[in-house]
């Protein structure tokens, strides 16, 4: 017997005209309610919007939104409809995975970030397409060669935008745009014109320009950039004569020359304090306590100390003599750093016959100040300890360390 199904398509049942126009849906109690879970507004989307506003008990998810929040994915968001990002799980929408981006590399197989290559985010050379670009091979830009298609170069190409050649663009480039460290030009507060203040506008009366000018010179003499000069009845602002940057000391590096803000050594510039091997001028081994042993050397003291400021990004890092104990105590340390040049070293002493208790590697470094800065902090750091943790990234960075540490016991 032959089954005829019947096309239904025009039917529709009471509870679909229920469903598409929301009813039976309550308001929320209040604004503000966790609703991740609740469906998508229907009416949020169309021209006229939705007439419940805050109240809705629907999710409104608007068309601009491109990223997925990272904390709705874990639960954290309280920001609700209001949230500038996407409350979906959506895996093309997801947001750059962090660890990816930074270090090019992420050990979590089921990351669910994107992972962006870094190639691919370079843009390519404006200049380079036109013809020429002055930096060449040190530009920023991506530069591609091309072929030049014959028939656009003569006037005209036929296969227009999908030509598989290269059309030119002969119009120059488009400036680059203003960063956040441009200089911006002072606005003035009286007359509201760029380029001047109100303590040297000219349409200011004298009086409130006298007052200007006083409160411009007492918050500046506050900050120590200027002092006052009287020049005959007019009060004006000299500046301090700066040091020449031939006497200006780097307090990260401890050479002269630059600022800290413009050392070239990087995040490791304090490691240049510390004296080069072969140096006749350099601290000596019997400068250094005989107790403070194993002693790690210049290669691996620069290795520990990356470790050390990579362990506390990574929350892996307790400071201080006492949270190494602790972390010993309760079997979490990888391994543990001391500071030979602690006064006295006494107080860290107790921590190697725990470690050999424990059977946890741990070595000294020269300096304290190097280790504190390492760690994250303007003090000086006698000891800490990398705790374990086995879904991190770090871990064969750890165990390199941990060898080289047994070979200096051997």
């Amino acid at each position: 017997m032959e089954v005829i199904v019947a096309n239904v398509d025009h039917i529709k049942f009471d509870i679909d005209y229920a469903l598409e126009q929301q009813y039976g849906a309550l308001p929320l109690p209040f604004p503000g309610m966790d609703k991740s879970t609740a469906a998508v507004c229907e009416f949020y989307s169309q021209p006229g919007g939705c007439g419940n506003g805050p109240q809705c008990p629907y999710r409104h998810v608007r068309g601009d939104r491109t990223v997925v929040c990272k904390h709705w994915l874990r639960g954290l968001c309280k920001k609700g409809d209001q949230c500038e990002f996407l409350h979906e799980y959506d895996m093309t929408k997801m947001p750059e995975c962090y660890f990816y981006a930074r270090f090019n590399a992420c050990h979590n197989k089921e990351c669910p970030f994107l992972h962006i290559d870094p190639e691919s985010k370079i843009k390519d050379c404006p200049w380079y397409d036109r013809g020429f670009c002055r930096h060449g091979p040190h530009c920023r830009h991506r530069h591609v060669r091309r072929v030049l298609c014959i028939n656009y170069l003569a006037g005209f190409c036929p296969d227009g935008a999908n030509c598989k050649y290269m059309h030119p663009r002969f119009e120059l480039p488009a400036p680059p745009e203003q960063t956040k460290d441009a200089k911006r030009l002072p606005v003035c507060h009286y007359c509201s014109e760029v380029g001047h203040k109100a303590s040297t506008c000219h349409k200011i009366p004298p009086d409130q320009r006298e007052v200007a000018q006083k409160q411009e010179e007492a918050r500046y003499r506050a900050l120590g950039y200027v002092k006052p000069a009287v020049d005959g009845e007019e009060l004006r602002l000299q500046r301090l004569i700066h040091k020449p940057l031939e006497e200006v000391t780097c307090f990260k590096c401890g050479t002269k020359g630059h600022y800290a803000n413009k050392c070239p050594k990087g995040h490791l510039a304090f490691l240049s304090n510390q004296p080069p091997p072969g140096n006749p001028n350099a601290e000596s081994e019997a400068s250094v306590n005989p107790k403070a042993y194993p002693l790690a050397d210049t290669a691996l003291t620069a290795k520990i100390l990356n470790l050390v400021q990579q362990a506390a990004n990574y929350k892996q890092l307790r400071k201080g003599a006492n949270e190494a104990t602790k972390t010993l105590n309760r079997g979490l340390s990888e391994f543990v750093i001391m500071a030979a040049d602690a006064e006295p070293l006494e107080i860290v002493l107790h921590i190697p016959i725990l470690c050999e208790d424990k059977n946890v590697p741990y070595v000294f470094v020269r300096s304290k100040q190097a280790l504190g800065r390492a760690c994250g902090v303007s003090r000086p750091i006698v000891a800490c300890s990398i705790t374990i943790n086995e879904g991190s990234q770090l871990k064969p960075q750890i165990q390199s360390i941990q060898q080289e540490i047994e070979r200096l016991l051997v």
